[in-house]
């Protein structure tokens, strides 16, 4: 999706920002907002992860999903944890999306990381779990399940998450209009590894993923969640490999930890961040 990024921005300049990246904080997570912050070096995060107790219904009032679509999805993932898919995840946890209200902060950190897209190394051992045919990485086809599954998989539960209910209402309309994407990794049965893909469809879990956003030839990579071991790399890797293929410039980490440094994500200056930036907006590519 081709995208004029707007010269005109609704937050400081990414100087303004103190030295823990803070620029500034309030605002919705709205298409507007997040697209205009994103085109500007800058990003949301919540400074809140307090819970609340909603519902389906509440998560679908703002119209993201339907109050239909929004049960359907719950029921979906709930099944899932029967099924032992989410390892300890519970339908209960949707209930503790975190609600942020003005905590909402908006960051320019510098240095920023980033993965770099034409020096992506896959260690020899996952590359064969990716060929051995025990997973399927698919792209869209389940970006809400990916966003609930970096909201709750493992710890994040019990702890709480920046993933609160209008972020992940805000990031489903992104997906609507076509900016945000998920790549998904699937836990093929084994009596099916070797099935054709309709029947593969009907007989495997959801088990990992990453999800972002894609504005021309930039992407935001926002969270990632792994309930088996080495599904969120798979995942990654995978989406890696087709932003570099299809002639994607820059793959924004926001912040370096140490799990996206083991996986070959670095550090660069800010001002060299918002030079490739630049490039990458004003370069169209497919996702």
């Amino acid at each position: 999706m081709s995208f004029n990024a707007p010269e005109v921005s609704l937050f400081p300049p990414v100087s303004h920002a103190d030295s823990d990246g803070l620029l500034a904080w309030g605002g919705l997570v709205t298409p507007e907002f997040v697209l205009n912050a994103f085109t500007h070096g800058i990003f949301p995060w919540t400074a809140c992860s307090s819970l609340f107790a909603g519902n389906a219904d509440d998560v679908a009032d703002n119209n993201a999903l339907t109050k239909l679509e929004t049960r359907a999805l719950f029921k979906t993932l709930s099944q899932g944890i029967q099924d032992a898919t989410w390892n300890g995840f519970n339908y209960n946890s949707l209930q503790s999306i975190a609600e942020a209200g003005d905590t909402l902060c908006w960051f320019a950190p510098d240095p920023r990381g980033i993965f770099d897209l034409d020096d992506i190394h896959i260690p020899s051992r996952l590359q064969r779990k990716m060929r051995c045919g025990k997973f399927q990485v698919t792209f869209d086809q389940a970006f809400p399940e990916v966003m609930l599954g970096c909201a709750f998989a493992g710890k994040r539960q019990l702890e709480g998450c920046w993933i609160y209910k209008e972020f992940f209402c805000g990031y489903c309309k992104l997906f609507e209009l076509g900016f945000a994407h998920s790549a998904e990794c699937w836990l093929i049965d084994r009596d099916y590894v070797n099935a054709p893909e309709e029947q593969k469809r009907l007989h495997r879990k959801l088990v990992g993923g990453v999800y972002g956003v894609a504005i021309n030839a930039f992407f935001e990579g926002e969270s990632m969640f792994s309930v088996e071991t080495d599904s969120s790399k798979i995942a990654l890797f995978t989406l890696l490999l087709r932003l570099k293929e299809n002639g994607f410039k820059l793959f924004d980490l926001q912040v370096l930890n140490s799990h996206t440094q083991s996986l070959g994500g670095k550090n660069i200056p800010r001002d060299e961040y918002m030079k490739r930036l630049d490039n990458a907006l004003r370069t169209t590519v497919i996702f």
